[in-house]
């Protein structure tokens, strides 16, 4: 949920810049804004961390969602098939708004100006550090996951030994 509502914190504000740059909150195609958004690009950094690609912080959560699922082939089955359908969901999603001609209104979407890079690059270096680093958060988050498996009578698919405890 961490990961979750950083991602989503950083979404929020790019579609601010948007509604900012374009003058109307309407949501009209807005096919070509790839080209005009230049390297800071809007959707495609935000659109890495929806596809949890490694190195950022939604990739780990989604690795230990499937390292949970280990002795549930099910469950395994329909955490990997969800995976992959909100890949393609973005990678359309990023087809669909931000490629081909440029459409009416948005010949002025630019890139990112400072003060937008100044709000914006905390979240995106929290998704990254999360991403490299997620053991913080893993550590606070603990207590209640082994809480929560021993009420539902689960035992870690991970044994302690494989987490690097004493033998």
């Amino acid at each position: 949920m961490v990961n979750h509502g950083i991602a989503t914190a950083a979404l929020m504000l790019i579609a601010g810049f948007l509604v900012s740059q374009r003058g109307t909150e309407s949501s009209p195609p807005t096919a070509g804004t790839e080209g005009g958004a230049g390297p800071g690009g809007y959707v495609p950094g935000r659109g890495l961390a929806s596809l949890s690609m490694p190195g950022l912080a939604p990739f780990i959560s989604e690795f230990l969602v499937l390292i949970g699922t280990v002795c549930y082939p099910l469950a395994a089955v329909i955490a990997a098939a969800a995976l992959v359908l909100s890949a393609i969901y973005v990678l359309w999603l990023y087809q669909r708004m931000m490629t081909g001609p440029v459409t009416e209104g948005n010949e002025r979407v630019r890139d990112l100006v400072p003060r937008e890079v100044v709000v914006v690059a905390p979240l995106i270096a929290l998704l990254i550090a999360l991403g490299v680093y997620p053991k913080p958060v893993l550590d606070i988050i603990d207590p209640a996951v082994g809480h929560t498996l021993s009420v539902v009578g689960a035992e870690d698919p991970v044994p302690a030994t494989a987490q690097g405890a004493p033998k």
